[in-house]
């Protein structure tokens, strides 16, 4: 469960920079 959480964190971060 906690990796899904790093990689939801990481798209949504990603998509803010963008």
């Amino acid at each position: 469960v906690i990796e899904i959480v790093v990689v939801v964190r990481l798209t949504a971060m990603m998509m803010m920079l963008s």
